[in-house]
């Protein structure tokens, strides 16, 4: 099994978190204010802010492997300790660790991805498609694990929590194992980077400031926060208020998160169609009416379905952007240019998710999925003007040779 296969393996088994669905209500139990508990997911953010940069210059100059094994280690350790130490100082450490983690290995897996396909087959000419597998081998991993915990919570109730947050971490181990088997890229071996640490930072950040599409859609990226992590976090009290039944914390996890795997998988035959500024506008503003849906929904199957299609919808701009920044930036400096992208958005998430751990206390849970789905729509508008201002208008095109260069021919 070559490197591709193993990514996306990886991805498949290391997205089964199947304590998703009882955390907040895990949380909850322990006396957690839901507010509390939304604002401190912050520090996840802040974790991945610290690491991304620097672990993505590491990646660079010593290797993704290293860097994704670090990161699945520092995944599982806050797991397994979220099991055993339950206060509100225990969830701050377990949401900054993991956001070390997440930082970690973000962009080093797709880098190594992208480096991993060209050598194996001698072309970037399908890349596309083997990145959009792997990210929905984590979807599909997701999916797994929550149809498993909405039938343990049916079954077991409360007495389910605990064996379901270690059966997560026992997921972790498992594609952490299966990360020592990963072959390190020609690349790396014979072409280290040489450049100083501070100078690949500079170089990262010089990429997103003068590249003008990069920027553009980094840009976009901060005004269309998803709000995917907060809607995971506060679902479980909406599906209370409108009485869903209990089975579905699980089951409308899976069934969104399906919906979102066969979306993830095909959304790149849209590229041969749209130009981006037109798949990012649709996309977004798909995502900001069904936020805006869901803090309207008292039924409680209305609450369900406006769920599955928010699920259906996230992150599925993700592989549009991608197709372009892998193929622009060379491999010794794509780990640094993808977490010097994170980065800057993380930046915005920080004060996001203080914003809205804050809105719930103010205005109530209904309003702020509302206030989410009118940032999303005003955001997407602002983004797409700015794209399009900035002559980012193209559609993306993949040469059949290994070159990094120009490979997204931009058109009106």
């Amino acid at each position: 099994m070559g490197n591709v296969k193993k990514l996306q393996t990886i991805r498949l088994i290391g997205g089964m978190t199947f304590y998703t669905p009882i955390f907040t209500l895990f949380l909850l139990q322990q006396n957690m204010q839901l507010g509390f508990i939304v604002a401190a997911q912050t520090l996840f953010t802040v974790g991945m802010l610290v690491s991304t940069v620097p672990t993505g210059i590491l990646a660079d100059r010593w290797g993704q492997k290293r860097v994704i094994l670090l990161g699945m280690l520092l995944d599982m350790l806050p797991i397994i300790a979220l099991a055993v130490f339950r206060s509100p100082t225990a969830l701050l450490a377990f949401f900054a660790v993991r956001g070390v983690a997440i930082g970690a290995r973000d962009g080093a897996d797709e880098a190594l991805l992208y480096d991993s396909y060209v050598e194996e087959n001698g072309t970037s000419k399908g890349y596309n498609r083997a990145f959009g597998k792997m990210l929905s081998n984590d979807t599909l991993g997701f999916v797994i694990a929550t149809a498993v915990a909405g039938f343990g919570v049916q079954f077991f109730g409360a007495s389910s929590y605990i064996p379901l947050i270690l059966v997560t971490a026992l997921a972790t181990f498992v594609s952490m194992l299966l990360g020592f088997t990963l072959r390190v890229c020609k690349h790396h071996t014979e072409h280290p980077s040489k450049a100083k640490f501070l100078d690949q930072i500079k170089s990262g950040m010089k990429v997103v400031k003068t590249n003008h599409t990069i920027k553009a859609l980094t840009i976009f990226g901060l005004l269309t926060l998803s709000g995917e992590y907060f809607l995971r976090q506060t679902y479980q009290p909406q599906f209370e208020q409108a009485a869903v039944p209990a089975i579905f914390l699980g089951l409308a996890l899976s069934a969104g998160n399906l919906l979102n795997f066969i979306t993830m998988r095909n959304v790149h035959r849209l590229e041969k169609y749209f130009t981006v500024d037109k798949l990012l506008l649709l996309i977004t503003l798909a995502l900001g009416v069904a936020y805006v849906l869901l803090g309207f929904s008292r039924s409680a199957w209305a609450v369900v379905v406006v769920f599955m299609l928010i699920q259906g919808l996230l992150n599925t701009q993700q592989p549009i952007i991608s197709d372009y920044v892998n193929q622009q930036i060379e491999s010794g400096r794509r780990s640094t240019t993808l977490s010097a992208i994170s980065f800057v958005q993380n930046m915005g998430q920080v004060i996001a998710r203080v914003l809205l751990g804050i809105s719930i206390g103010a205005i109530g849970l209904g309003h702020t999925y509302i206030a989410q789905g009118i940032y999303l729509i005003l955001g997407g508008i602002i983004g797409v003007w700015y794209i399009r201002s900035c002559g980012c208008i193209y559609k993306i095109k993949h040469k059949e040779n290994t070159s990094p260069a120009v490979t997204a021919q931009l058109a009106n």
